[in-house]
């Protein structure tokens, strides 16, 4: 009787990405060299795991580190908060800038806002961010 190894493999590959998303996002700066440590097939699909990554929109890596590891703790507290009382046009750039699983629990009904200026945009990233305690 074989072993089938392909489930084997794909739980090495998710494992992989796991730890490359992992990296690419906390600890960009020196997710490369940390890479370099894995065998020579890992290494390189962890490094093209990363590279995709790294193109990917902010939105995008946020939604997928809180599908991978779940989100942080009171992230949700803190963006409620966040969201309460402010203007339309501030609330709606902070929608905007809320990672894509955030953002679908909170979209209001209706029609789509016009897009926020960029100094708007800016400062709702830069309070979404806080909020979720990325830095």
């Amino acid at each position: 009787m074989a072993i089938d190894p392909v489930p084997d493999r794909r739980r090495a590959s998710a494992a992989l990405q796991r730890l490359a998303l992992f990296l690419c996002a906390f600890r960009p700066a020196e997710a490369g060299a940390l890479l370099e440590g894995l065998a020579e097939g890992p290494r390189q699909e962890a490094a093209a795991f990363g590279a995709e990554v790294r193109r990917w929109a902010s939105a995008r890596r946020q939604a997928r580190l809180a599908l991978e590891f779940g989100p942080r703790e009171g992230a949700e507290g803190r963006l409620t908060a966040l969201l309460e009382g402010q203007p339309p046009a501030l609330r709606a750039a902070l929608l905007e800038a809320l990672p894509a699983e955030a953002r679908a629990r909170r979209r209001a009904p209706g029609p789509p806002e016009a897009p926020a200026p960029p100094a708007l945009r800016a400062l709702a990233e830069r309070l979404v961010a806080e909020a979720l305690d990325r830095r």
